[in-house]
Protein backbone atom coordinates (compact mmCIF):
# COMPACT_ATOMS: atom_id res chain seq x y z
CA UNK A 1 0.00 0.00 0.00
CA UNK A 2 1.45 3.27 -0.75
CA UNK A 3 1.06 6.47 2.02
CA UNK A 4 -0.57 8.73 -0.73
CA UNK A 5 -4.37 8.94 -1.60
CA UNK A 6 -4.20 5.69 -3.73
CA UNK A 7 -3.22 2.84 -2.19
CA UNK A 8 -2.27 -0.09 -5.14
CA UNK A 9 -3.23 -3.93 -4.22
CA UNK A 10 -2.17 -7.04 -6.56
CA UNK A 11 -4.73 -9.83 -5.60
CA UNK A 12 -4.08 -13.59 -6.64
CA UNK A 13 -7.35 -15.16 -8.31
CA UNK A 14 -8.74 -18.39 -8.53
CA UNK A 15 -11.97 -19.73 -10.78
CA UNK A 16 -10.80 -17.44 -13.52
CA UNK A 17 -10.56 -19.65 -17.29
CA UNK A 18 -10.83 -17.55 -19.62
CA UNK A 19 -10.34 -13.85 -20.78
CA UNK A 20 -14.31 -13.43 -20.98
CA UNK A 21 -13.87 -13.91 -17.24
CA UNK A 22 -11.25 -11.35 -16.69
CA UNK A 23 -12.73 -8.90 -18.58
CA UNK A 24 -16.21 -9.57 -17.10
CA UNK A 25 -14.30 -9.14 -13.66
CA UNK A 26 -12.56 -5.95 -14.73
CA UNK A 27 -15.38 -4.31 -16.75
CA UNK A 28 -18.43 -5.50 -14.36
CA UNK A 29 -17.54 -5.93 -10.85
CA UNK A 30 -13.82 -4.17 -9.98
CA UNK A 31 -13.89 -0.69 -11.66
CA UNK A 32 -17.68 -0.57 -10.87
CA UNK A 33 -16.97 -0.06 -7.16
CA UNK A 34 -16.93 3.52 -6.09
CA UNK A 35 -13.30 4.34 -5.40
CA UNK A 36 -11.60 1.82 -7.97
CA UNK A 37 -9.27 3.95 -10.66
CA UNK A 38 -8.02 1.23 -12.33
CA UNK A 39 -7.33 -2.46 -12.56
CA UNK A 40 -5.25 -4.75 -15.02
CA UNK A 41 -5.17 -8.43 -15.16
CA UNK A 42 -1.90 -10.30 -15.43
CA UNK A 43 -2.57 -13.31 -16.77
CA UNK A 44 0.40 -15.00 -15.82
CA UNK A 45 -0.07 -14.80 -12.45
CA UNK A 46 -3.77 -14.68 -12.80
CA UNK A 47 -3.84 -11.75 -10.35
CA UNK A 48 -5.60 -8.53 -10.62
CA UNK A 49 -3.72 -4.86 -10.08
CA UNK A 50 -5.73 -2.50 -8.52
CA UNK A 51 -5.27 0.98 -7.74
CA UNK A 52 -7.62 2.69 -5.51
CA UNK A 53 -8.87 5.80 -3.17
CA UNK A 54 -8.27 4.55 0.31
CA UNK A 55 -10.44 7.09 1.41
CA UNK A 56 -12.96 5.86 0.13
CA UNK A 57 -12.97 2.08 -0.20
CA UNK A 58 -10.88 -0.29 1.35
CA UNK A 59 -9.51 -3.52 0.01
CA UNK A 60 -11.57 -5.62 1.91
CA UNK A 61 -14.42 -3.89 -0.13
CA UNK A 62 -13.09 -4.61 -3.58
CA UNK A 63 -12.24 -8.01 -2.17
CA UNK A 64 -15.87 -8.37 -1.54
CA UNK A 65 -17.29 -7.49 -4.25
CA UNK A 66 -14.67 -10.06 -6.73
CA UNK A 67 -16.44 -12.63 -4.12
CA UNK A 68 -19.60 -11.68 -4.79
CA UNK A 69 -19.14 -12.39 -8.36
CA UNK A 70 -18.19 -16.05 -7.74
CA UNK A 71 -13.86 -16.02 -7.77
CA UNK A 72 -11.76 -16.22 -4.91
CA UNK A 73 -8.35 -15.57 -3.75
CA UNK A 74 -5.03 -17.33 -2.83
CA UNK A 75 -1.75 -17.04 -1.72
CA UNK A 76 0.61 -15.79 -4.32
CA UNK A 77 2.76 -18.70 -4.13
CA UNK A 78 -0.42 -21.09 -4.33
CA UNK A 79 -0.78 -21.47 -8.24
CA UNK A 80 1.66 -23.58 -9.60
CA UNK A 81 2.53 -22.16 -13.08
CA UNK A 82 2.16 -24.21 -16.62
CA UNK A 83 6.28 -24.93 -16.97
CA UNK A 84 5.76 -26.41 -13.27
CA UNK A 85 3.25 -28.63 -14.29
CA UNK A 86 4.83 -29.95 -17.23
CA UNK A 87 8.48 -30.31 -15.42
CA UNK A 88 6.61 -32.67 -13.23
CA UNK A 89 5.38 -34.70 -16.21
CA UNK A 90 9.09 -34.46 -17.81
CA UNK A 91 10.24 -36.21 -14.36
CA UNK A 92 7.61 -38.84 -14.55
CA UNK A 93 8.30 -39.19 -17.78
CA UNK A 94 11.94 -39.48 -17.37
CA UNK A 95 11.65 -41.86 -14.11
CA UNK A 96 9.36 -44.69 -15.78
CA UNK A 97 11.87 -44.93 -18.92
CA UNK A 98 14.86 -45.59 -16.57
CA UNK A 99 12.84 -47.67 -14.66
CA UNK A 100 12.22 -49.78 -18.36
CA UNK A 101 15.59 -49.11 -19.29
CA UNK A 102 16.94 -50.87 -15.96
CA UNK A 103 14.69 -53.86 -16.27
CA UNK A 104 15.62 -54.11 -19.85
CA UNK A 105 19.23 -53.89 -18.84
CA UNK A 106 19.07 -57.18 -15.76
CA UNK A 107 16.97 -59.08 -18.32
CA UNK A 108 19.71 -59.15 -20.69
CA UNK A 109 22.18 -60.06 -17.79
Amino acid sequence: MTSGAFSDTRLYLTHVHCADCVRDLISDCVTKVEGVKSAEFDAKDVALAVKYDSAIVSEDDIRRAILKVGYGFREAEAKPGIASGLLNAVTITGVVLLVLLFLWWMRSL
